[in-house]
């Protein structure tokens, strides 16, 4: 009956509007679909005709007149864009075609330190809906929540397939850490996303929450700082109020639908080394193997794999730690190091970077504890004498931005997040073409919506 009413009063708007297309299916505008999969588009139309033009990424698609198309990916991933035409009317659907290829590597960059420096301050604000999968009010500044201490979101990534960002949080209320993984389907799966809040403060229904995934229960509850290595999500989780301790998760993010979670972790909560870890990197070597590095605040821990797979495991035996005190600066950096969130960016002549974002409240701060003033991103070179592992590196802070939230106000409401928060989460991302661009997200989610941003290099 719905779809009848629905049909008559999209008729009388074709009418009134002189529109030939009424109903277009699938309803989406967006859709994300596997290589092996097909997927049906029609359209109907009034008044009642029989020929039209179908396009397939601009280009005329061959012997299809009626109103229904099936389109077969095939060996086609990445974004396309399938479009009908009906005399001046048209009607188009974006399609991602995930491809489903296992890839353990990011894009290596060509300067580092040039594409550091050219992304831009301000940031595109973007946001999703959480789909009814985050029970009220957790994630929310709420009286009745604790006003969100230790209940927020902590980290951020960019995945490599498709369109699709996660963001990790922590929730001491229930005693779990979770990740949460969001659809962008409005959005493109390669280059920036770009603002989907152009037409409206709403994103579009398609941008939503897809999957939360409570990735321990019970001691850890803290997850922190993420890093995406190409389809390998690397989580840390914690516990830093009664006990010292923590776990390094690995997920297979290759078709980001549906994560799969590694049967082995790293496990800091006995000797040979127990502690905290706040947020994790990882990058893979020139010989195959990872080099992940947690971060506890004041020290940097440095793992190396067994081998190329992570199941093989990492090397707990032999870890290297670097002490932040031994850090070197250039010009007149502040001398720092750390934040929420670090991540490694590997440049395509073998040197390593690290980047790490953290945010402060300047002067203000003991007055206005949830004032928000700077978000600052540092660039650190990294190098490990003689490309020795099992000696603690020299690290070289050589770069500091401020980035602005891009928020009008200053102070935002109270329960209102902005769509920036490096204090909150933050992290890079490398695109197949070796540039950088940063996402941050705030602590918190408002009223069935969780937002982020996107700083870009071009």
């Amino acid at each position: 009956m719905l779809r009848i009413i629905q049909k008559a009063v999209l008729v009388l708007f074709g009418l009134i509007f002189s529109g030939c297309i009424i109903l277009s299916t699938p309803e989406e505008k967006a859709i994300v679909m596997n290589p092996d999969e097909t997927m049906l588009f029609s359209i109907e139309v009034y008044p009642a005709r029989n020929e039209f033009v179908w396009y397939l990424d601009d280009k005329i698609i061959p012997g299809i007149a009626g109103n229904t198309y099936t389109y077969v990916p095939g060996d086609e991933t990445g974004d396309h864009i399938v479009t009908v035409e009906c005399d001046d009317d048209t009607h188009s659907w974006l399609i991602h075609v995930l491809d489903n290829k296992f890839v353990g590597t990011n894009p290596c960059v060509e300067d580092t330190e040039g594409e550091f420096d050219r992304i831009w301050p301000w940031p595109e604000g973007l946001s999703f809906w959480d789909n009814g999968l985050i029970p009220w009010p957790r994630y929310t500044q709420a009286i009745v929540n604790g006003i969100g201490i230790d209940n927020h979101f902590q980290g951020i990534q960019r995945l490599r397939n498709g369109p699709y960002i996660v963001i990790s949080g922590s929730n001491i209320l229930d005693r779990t850490g979770s990740i949460f993984i969001a659809r962008m389907a409005s959005r493109p799966s390669s280059g920036t996303f770009g603002s989907n809040l152009m037409d409206s403060s709403f994103p579009p229904f398609e941008d939503q929450l897809i999957n939360a995934i409570d990735v321990d229960t019970g001691l850890l509850w803290h997850a922190g700082g993420m890093s995406a290595v190409g389809d390998i999500l690397v989580v840390p989780l914690e516990e830093y109020k009664e006990a010292v301790v923590s776990k390094i998760y690995f997920f297979d993010v290759s078709n980001p639908e549906a994560p799969v979670m590694y049967d082995y972790y790293i496990d800091r909560t006995n000797d040979p080394l127990k502690d905290k870890a706040g947020a994790v990197a990882m990058t893979m070597l020139a010989d195959g193997r990872y080099l992940l590095a947690t971060w506890d605040n004041n020290l940097l821990h440095f793992y190396l794999s067994n081998s190329s797979k992570v199941e093989d495991g990492f090397d707990t035996e032999n870890v290297v730690t670097w002490n932040k005190n031994n850090l070197v600066i250039t010009d007149d950096l502040e001398k720092s190091f750390g934040g929420s969130t670090i991540n490694f960016i590997k440049q395509c002549d073998g040197q390593l970077y690290l980047a790490a974002f953290n945010g402060s409240n300047g002067d203000l701060g003991p007055f206005i504890p949830f004032l928000q003033i700077e978000n600052q991103a540092s660039l650190y070179r990294v190098n490990f004498p003689n490309e020795d592992y099992a000696t603690p590196p020299v690290i070289t802070k050589v770069a500091s931005r401020r980035m602005y939230s891009g928020e009008k106000a200053i102070i935002p409401l109270w329960g209102v997040p902005s769509h920036t928060d490096f204090v909150a989460a933050a992290g890079i991302y490398i695109d197949p073409a070796g540039r950088l661009s940063i996402y941050s997200a705030p602590h918190y989610r408002n009223a069935g919506i969780i937002k982020f941003s996107e700083f870009s290099s071009y």
